[in-house]
C-alpha cells in the first residue's frame, strides 16, 4: 500500500509526464518516468518480498499495585532469508495502561533478532490485555507500507 509520500511521488511523476509532453522536453520526460518507476517499484517490493517476521513480548511483572511501572520488552526475530527494512512497531495498550507504544527497529539481518523495550503504568485495578503486536514494513524510502500482525496477548493483573 502506497504512503502519503509514495502517492505524492506517482502524483508528481504523472504531473512532470504531462507537462513534459507539453514542452516538449526530453530531461523532464525522463525524470518524470523515473519518479513513476520508482514509485511502482517500491510498491511491489513491498508487496512480494514479504518479510517472515516472529515476536515476543516479556512483562517484568504478571501483577502490579495501582502506580507501578512495568517493563515490556519486545523482541522481534526475522525467520527469513533476506534483511528487513526499517521496521516501526506499535504494541496495542489499554486505557488503564496508557497510549499504545511505538518504537522503531532497524534492519534486522536474517536468522537474527532485535530487542526494544518500553515501560508503562499501571493505573488502577483491573485485568489488562497487552496487545496485539503490529509492525509496519516499509521500503527505505518511505513510499509503500505492509502491515503484519502478531496476535499473542499477555495480561496484566492490577491488584
Amino acid at each position: 500500500m502506497l504512503t502519503g509520500r509514495g502517492i505524492a511521488v506517482l502524483t508528481a511523476g504523472v504531473s512532470l509526464w504531462i507537462a513534459a509532453r507539453i514542452i516538449g522536453s526530453q530531461d523532464v520526460h525522463i525524470v518524470a518516468v523515473g519518479l513513476v518507476v520508482l514509485g511502482a517499484l517500491a510498491a511491489s517490493a513491498v508487496r512480494f518480498l514479504r518479510q517472515t517476521l516472529e515476536a515476543g513480548r516479556r512483562l517484568s511483572v504478571s501483577r502490579a499495585f495501582p502506580g507501578t511501572r512495568i517493563r515490556v520488552e519486545l523482541e522481534v526475530r526475522n525467520a527469513g532469508r533476506s534483511r528487513t527494512g526499517v521496521l516501526l512497531l506499535e504494541d496495542r495498550l489499554p486505557a488503564g495502561l496508557g497510549r499504545a507504544a511505538r518504537a522503531v527497529l532497524g534492519g534486522i539481518p536474517p536468522r537474527g533478532k532485535q530487542t526494544v523495550s518500553y515501560s508503562a503504568r499501571c493505573r488502577s485495578r483491573g485485568r489488562y490485555r497487552i496487545g496485539p503486536l503490529t509492525a509496519y514494513v516499509t521500503d527505505p524510502f518511505g513510499l509503500a507500507r505492509t502491515t503484519i500482525s502478531f496476535s499473542a496477548q499477555d495480561d496484566l493483573i492490577g491488584v
